[in-house]
């Protein structure tokens, strides 16, 4: 559901990440190619990358959106999408698949949707997954051999109280441990016993919030 990038070492424009609003990537598609849209709501298949467990197929089976009245929760992993396509065992993606990832990427980078945030040592960004679509600037392979120019944690999280949506979005799977999606977990971290206050003095209860629609991302 969310992901967390923390920034250890950059050169230049090497730690760039940048953003686009999934839901406005979803709207310039609607504009465009309207008949494209339903291909998004269809079965896919993602390659796993060697992250399953044993016993595991090595791809996810599962839609690219889910729209539950106003808000849109969208995957989607270009890369991931044509690297599944190895396994003989996945469909073949089509003529309409590949107009509509190409519009995507159209849109996902154009100056009018996408953000571009240069990360500096240190710097933590915090995204959710199913509101925003993110890339990172590649490693120039051709160049001079030196030290990898930058070098990023990224950690995927379930929240506590996470999106609301259904099995078939992560492709039927859900760990013991109550994880989705993702990588699965292959430890636990035991959480601390709740701690009990002190006679007289109320628990720190933190509200909870609504999101509401979509709105521009801020620059």
């Amino acid at each position: 559901d969310a992901l967390a990038l923390l920034c250890l070492r950059a050169d230049g424009s090497s730690g760039r990440t940048t953003l686009a609003s999934s839901a406005a990537v979803h709207n310039a598609v609607l504009a465009r190619r309207p008949e494209l849209l339903d291909g998004l709501s269809r079965t896919h298949f993602l390659d796993r990358r060697g992250e399953q467990l044993p016993g595991q197929l090595p791809w996810q089976a599962l839609p690219l959106a889910h729209r539950d009245g106003e808000r849109l929760s969208l995957r989607y992993d270009r890369g991931r999408l044509e690297s599944a396509q190895r396994f003989p065992e996945v469909p073949r993606l089509g003529s309409a698949d590949r107009e509509l990832f190409d519009l995507m990427d159209e849109a996902a980078s154009s100056p009018e949707l996408r953000l571009d945030i240069d990360l500096a040592p240190g710097d933590l960004l915090l995204l959710n997954n199913h509101a925003a679509l993110h890339a990172c600037a590649p490693h120039d392979e051709d160049g001079p051999q030196r030290e990898q120019p930058w070098h990023l944690l990224q950690l995927w999280l379930t929240p506590h109280q996470s999106r609301p949506l259904p099995a078939e979005f992560w492709g039927g799977e859900r760990s013991g441990t109550g994880g989705r999606g993702g990588v699965t977990p292959r430890d636990v971290i035991t959480p601390h016993t709740p701690h009990t206050p002190t006679k007289g003095k109320q628990p720190h209860v933190r509200p909870l919030r609504t999101p509401g629609a979509f709105g521009p991302v801020p620059r």
